[in-house]
């Protein structure tokens, strides 16, 4: 039995996150655009959302992108996100097949 009591002891309980939501609720945003930029500490993405310029005529409305919000994170969360990107896409693709990235008529 002390033996058991030993190797519990040693091993290493996973980290246990409770989210939660402020009171005034949390920021939904839909994104169809974005933009990296990069310091030697951290990653900038700005999301964006292409929709129609509001100023132009909609006989010749060009798009515009709509800011939606930035996040900055440091490089070890960036590499993190990416491998997490990358199991989650492989295991959809494993289900449905490859994505396909659609590519905008000029």
């Amino acid at each position: 039995m002390s033996e058991e009591i030993s190797k519990s002891e040693n091993q290493a309980t996973p980290l246990s996150v409770r989210w939660t939501k402020p009171e005034e609720g949390i920021c939904e945003i839909y994104s169809n655009f974005y933009h990296l930029n990069w310091t030697v500490f951290d990653v900038r993405i700005r999301f964006g959302q292409i929709v129609p310029n509001p100023d132009d005529p909609p006989e010749s409305a060009h798009v515009t992108v709509t800011e939606q919000a930035a996040i900055t994170m440091p490089w070890g969360q960036i590499k993190a996100l990416r491998d997490m990107l990358i199991d989650i896409v492989g295991r959809y693709e494993a289900v449905n097949g490859e994505i396909k990235v659609p590519k905008l008529p000029i």
